[in-house]
């Protein structure tokens, strides 16, 4: 129920973060839609000034040439001068490079200059003076029109530059955040794929807080093959036979030859823990990391240890059932034998019974050998190697 709750708020986050995303992309596009309009508006604004410079140019030699109206030429260029200080000044607020303060210095000197001049051009068609008049449109009068000029070309190449720039800044900024989005929609499609977890020595597994005694044998266990008691009473006998911690290794081997089983463990108390003093079926590096059991410890090994009677967990398709039967010594049950066998296996009524009867003479030869310290340190198992985990078929073994 936990994990299905961490499932939805993560689902619930992404979706979240997918539509932020969507909401920050649609917000970048539109103000890379509105970069694009002020564009427009600049280049059109600075490209008509630059018409009305070499209209007023055009306006001025045209009231001294033959055969042009000189009052309306002169009325001419008197109006492009005011539309041409107008648009500078409208100009002024639209510009956004850093450049364009000392652009707009040059533009406006240059204006300054051309009015004087037009001024004195004016005074001279007053007087009749019309070749000093022309002398001064065509020598000193072309120079401030053409330094407008001039700055008006490098003001648009500088703007249309500048706004590039920031419309590629925009276009990242849009890409970034589809980008991240994605990456956090695949981390979290990862997450949210079910993966099957191992189990871990010690682990619950399918069983309640406090795991009832074994139930009666089902159906389910009649498809498991009959358990050899001849082969049974041998084992027991040489159960009965061993003075050495040496004979018990084939012994186990035969044992769980008869079971049917992949593996068993020897589990001994001592204090409030259970530890694996033998193993048979497992590496050794898989036991080196066995680790102790307590007595409250919600697995059927704990459970068979503390009372007393014989469990089983149920296989499926994917693991093996396992059977835990008590050892009982002088002064009640002393740990547990724990087998892990083929599915269906557990619930067969001889294989439980050949357990118990194992269970039962093992524990007359363990139960004179001395206790696991509480630290956790061991006796070598039976094959010889340190106890410790055992991988898949431990877990079953140590945790059912």
């Amino acid at each position: 129920m936990q994990r299905r709750a961490i499932r939805l708020v993560l689902l619930a986050l992404l979706v979240a973060a997918a539509a932020g995303a969507g909401v920050l992309t649609w917000t970048t596009e539109r103000r890379i839609d509105a970069q694009y309009g002020i564009e427009r508006d600049l280049d059109y604004r600075i490209d008509r000034l630059a018409r009305r410079v070499i209209a007023f140019g055009a306006a001025q030699q045209a009231s001294l040439a033959p055969g042009h109206s000189q009052a309306e030429a002169l009325h001419q260029s008197a109006a492009l001068l005011r539309q041409i200080r107008d648009d500078l000044a409208a100009l002024d607020s639209r510009l956004q490079t850093a450049s364009a303060a000392e652009t707009m210095r040059t533009l406006g000197g240059a204006l300054e200059t051309a009015e004087a001049l037009d001024s004195r051009i004016r005074e001279h068609i007053q007087a009749g003076q019309e070749l000093m008049a022309a002398d001064l449109v065509f020598t000193e009068g072309r120079q401030p029109l053409e330094a407008m000029s001039a700055a008006l070309r490098g003001l648009d190449q500088a703007e249309r530059d500048a706004a590039n720039d920031r419309r590629r800044a925009l276009q990242l900024e849009a890409a970034a955040y589809l980008l991240g989005a994605a990456g956090l929609w695949l981390l979290g499609s990862l997450a949210l794929v079910p993966i099957p977890a191992g189990r871990a020595a010690g682990d619950p597994i399918r069983i309640a807080p406090e795991p009832e005694a074994a139930t009666p044998p089902s159906a389910a266990g009649s498809h498991a093959a009959p358990a050899s008691l001849t082969e049974a009473a041998e084992v027991c006998t040489g159960l009965a036979r061993v003075t050495a911690a040496s004979d018990l290794p084939p012994l186990l081997s035969r044992a769980a030859k008869t079971l049917d089983a992949s593996g068993l463990i020897v589990w001994l108390g001592a204090g409030e823990e259970l530890f694996a003093v033998m193993a048979h079926g497992y590496d050794a590096r898989v036991l080196s990391r066995l680790g102790p059991i307590r007595r409250d410890a919600r697995n059927a090994t704990a459970a068979a240890w503390r009372s007393a009677t014989l469990h089983t967990v149920a296989g499926d398709a994917r693991t093996r059932g396992a059977i835990v039967a008590p050892l009982f010594g002088g002064s009640g049950c002393i740990g547990a034998l724990a087998a892990e066998v083929r599915q269906g296996r557990e619930l067969d009524e001889t294989t439980r019974a050949l357990m118990t009867m194992f269970a039962a003479q093992l524990a007359t030869v363990v139960s004179a050998w001395p206790a696991p310290s509480a630290a956790g340190e061991s006796s070598a198992s039976a094959d010889g190697q340190p106890p410790g985990n055992a991988g898949t078929g431990a877990q079953q073994a140590a945790t059912a």
